[in-house]
């Protein structure tokens, strides 16, 4: 699946799409009334059984998505693609087996056996057995499956496979090995998208979980049959298919390099093509975004390129393709995007028809200004103003008495190094931790100095036009900044 993931982990932190039918279901049997009449899917993201939806939510009704936790597994977990569906898979402590690494690169592998089949872990104090890791493939840049950490081999034992031949690891360089054991991935909650029966053109796209958790998943153009996506045009603010090419820079068909061509993504390999006959455009983009979209053509097996006035063989090819046919622009849905304000928050809405999209970001209704999710002195999440996590204290005279802010805005928050655990919420769930805001002062050019242990030393090209300070900040309570409490849902 490629659907528009828009109520993943969208985090608003500090300093913070699907094409394929056979997989697509419409919601005519699974969301019935029991009388075989089809009524509209539910759209705000809600937990089920086991699965529970983590939110940030304001008194007035402003709602921000932070993610999903497994009751059952106690972990926090994204839904991802798998061989074995949509699954909502656990975040963070993963120990990873790299394989397939780019030409020339070198990527230790250790086995169990000496026929180097049964692939081996390195122990490290992080790693428990049981615990669930993923095969990461470097070529490509993508995970490719899953794995449980199993039990410890014993010490001095262990195989690598440096060439053809499977030979025995040198005890000097043989580290504490680990089995590797397969993952059940019906362990995990499944989730199929589904289709919202009650609209027609642009319809709402619902990832329904079978223990009856579900999340907003993106759009679908059910008159054109592909997944979309809002994008600005230069015929305004469209639904374009979210699976598709690019305009390649500098690649070219034809050995006069007058033909251009489109790649689909950063292709390393034929290899490393996914959902092939996903994408079904090419959208070429210009300083008004998106300029044309054409059908997508042929694979190449050659392409060339421009060096200097001379147009020579390239060897990028995989994932390359001709242009086909032009499409116009009004082919492809208008969308609205509106801001809705509630009490002291705003959040912008896409809305194409009935379907609507709500973005992760809030702002400041009064200012503006966007605002990011941190606790505050109270233990309560707020949004509050973007800012620095372990600011570095800087000065206007050489004592290093007057402070001085790099600051881009009217408001600054200034946070711990670390993001903090959130009172009420599941383990490994963090948010930051904002010890002060300050507000007002002026724009200031003078000398800025710095702390360096026992000395304050001057700090070279700064202020500037990309670094501006400011002189005479006042702290501002954060608990007048609006509360938008962590809940389960």
């Amino acid at each position: 699946m490629n659907t528009l993931r828009l109520a993943g982990f969208c985090l608003l932190l500090f300093a913070t799409a699907c094409n394929q039918d056979d997989k697509l279901a419409v919601a005519d049997g699974g969301a019935t009334d029991g009388g075989g009449t089809t009524t509209p899917l539910a759209k705000a993201a809600k937990g089920g059984a086991r699965l529970k939806a983590m939110l940030a939510q304001s008194a007035e009704g402003i709602s921000v998505s932070l993610g999903w936790y497994d009751s059952k597994l106690n972990t926090l977990c994204k839904f991802v693609e798998t061989d074995n569906g949509i699954r909502c898979m656990p975040l963070g402590g993963a120990s990873a087996l790299f394989t397939e690494a780019p030409a020339g690169a070198s990527v230790p592998q250790w086995f169990t056996d000496a026929t180097c089949q049964e692939q081996a872990l390195p122990s490290t104090p992080a790693t428990q057995e049981g615990a669930l890791g993923i095969i990461f493939d470097l070529h490509c840049s993508r995970t490719t499956g899953y794995f449980r950490v199993g039990p410890a081999i014993p010490l001095g034992s262990g195989f690598v496979k440096p060439g053809e031949t499977c030979v025995a690891a040198s005890q000097e360089m043989l580290p504490q090995l680990r089995k590797v054991l397969p993952a059940n991935l019906e362990d995990f909650v499944k989730a199929t998208p589904m289709v919202d029966p009650a609209q027609t053109g642009i319809a709402d796209v619902i990832l329904r979980g079978e223990d009856g958790s579900q999340q907003p998943y993106g759009l679908r153009d059910t008159t054109g049959g592909f997944d979309c996506s809002p994008a600005e045009t230069r015929e305004g603010l469209r639904c374009i298919p979210t699976m598709r090419a690019e305009r390649a820079t500098n690649l070219f068909a034809d050995p006069a390099c007058g033909q251009e061509v489109a790649r689909v993504g950063a292709i390393e390999g034929p290899e490393c093509l996914q959902n092939l006959g996903d994408f079904r455009y090419i959208e070429s983009r210009g300083f008004e975004g998106v300029i044309a979209m054409h059908e997508i053509g042929q694979p190449l097996v050659q392409t060339y390129e421009k060096q200097g006035d001379t147009c020579v063989a390239s060897d990028v090819a995989a994932g390359a393709f001709s242009f086909g046919t032009e499409l116009p622009l009004a082919r492809f849905a208008s969308v609205e995007v509106v801001d809705e304000t509630k009490g002291r928050l705003t959040q912008k809405v896409w809305k194409a028809g009935s379907a609507r999209i709500e973005d992760d970001r809030v702002t400041s209704a009064s200012s503006g200004a966007p605002c990011m999710l941190a606790t505050t002195s109270d233990d309560v999440v707020r949004c509050v103003p973007y800012g620095w996590s372990g600011v570095d204290l800087q000065f206007a005279d050489a004592a290093c008495t007057n402070p001085v802010w790099l600051t881009y805005g009217p408001q600054l928050s200034i946070a711990t190094p670390e993001r903090m655990a959130v009172k009420g919420a599941p383990g490994g769930f963090l948010l930051p931790r904002v010890l002060r805001v300050l507000d007002g002062g002026e724009l200031y050019s003078g000398p800025v100095f710095a702390k360096r242990l026992n000395s304050c030393d001057f700090v070279p090209n700064v202020p500037n036009s990309r670094q501006p300070y400011k002189i005479g900040m006042k702290d501002v309570s954060p608990k007048t900044f609006p509360a938008m409490p962590f809940m389960l849902r």
